[in-house]
């Protein structure tokens, strides 16, 4: 597949790590993010305007949600001791990124067309928009992506999203129950942010003061 520059990852998404290629098990490697002290009070995103008909107020439309609650899915699988991606709303949490009115336009607006650049990949490959491919073809189209350096890039931040709502306090939409804790076992310490400190209300609350 030939790659366009409109592909390219963005400088201010990149990050240090890239899930699909660690050597550690997805336990040992959430643990390693723990230790660096990322997750426990607030999210490691730097949480405007809508960006395109993909999005409105944050919300996907129902079948760009649909596509990326599935990619979650397959880049983050249940297990039998362990929680999927949809089991702590990953799908919700990254509505909540996405509806951030502080975080950079061209941040959202990449997440959401890398949604376009799969189905345009499915279609490539298949002659089918995504949703209409069965599991075992969906699976392999994620393969495929992955061997493309822009899918290398979209899907690493889709994973760290994801990772995100495994460890974020359950405030913020994702690790619902706290199940990503549960699995982990880990303690998150207190004080437990309070609905008026957390992100997107501290302002607010700090200029009623």
């Amino acid at each position: 597949m030939k790659e366009i520059k409109e592909k390219s990852i963005i400088n201010s998404l990149r990050e240090p790590f890239y899930f699909a290629n660690s050597k550690l098990t997805r336990k040992q490697f959430i643990r390693g993010l723990i230790v660096a002290g990322l997750f426990t009070q607030i999210p490691i995103s730097s949480c405007s305007n809508k960006e395109n008909s993909f999005v409105e107020d944050g919300k996907l439309n129902n079948e760009k949600l649909r596509l990326l609650t599935s990619i979650q899915e397959i880049l983050f699988p249940k297990t039998k001791n362990s929680p999927s991606a949809s089991d702590v709303n990953a799908d919700k949490y990254l509505l909540w990124i996405l509806s951030d009115e502080n975080k950079s336009t061209k941040d959202k607006k990449y997440i959401i067309d890398g949604l376009s650049w799969v189905n345009q990949t499915s279609i490539e490959n298949y002659d089918k928009d995504y949703l209409n491919l069965d599991s075992n073809q969906q699976n392999n189209l994620v393969k495929i992506i992955s061997d493309e350096s822009w899918g290398r890039d979209w899907l690493s931040i889709i994973i760290t999203y994801i990772i995100e709502a495994v460890l974020a306090d359950p405030l913020y939409e994702g690790n619902i129950d706290e199940l990503g804790w549960k699995w982990l076992n880990h303690n998150p310490g207190n004080p437990r942010p309070r609905k008026e400190i957390l992100y997107g209300n501290i302002k607010e609350t700090l200029a009623n003061r």
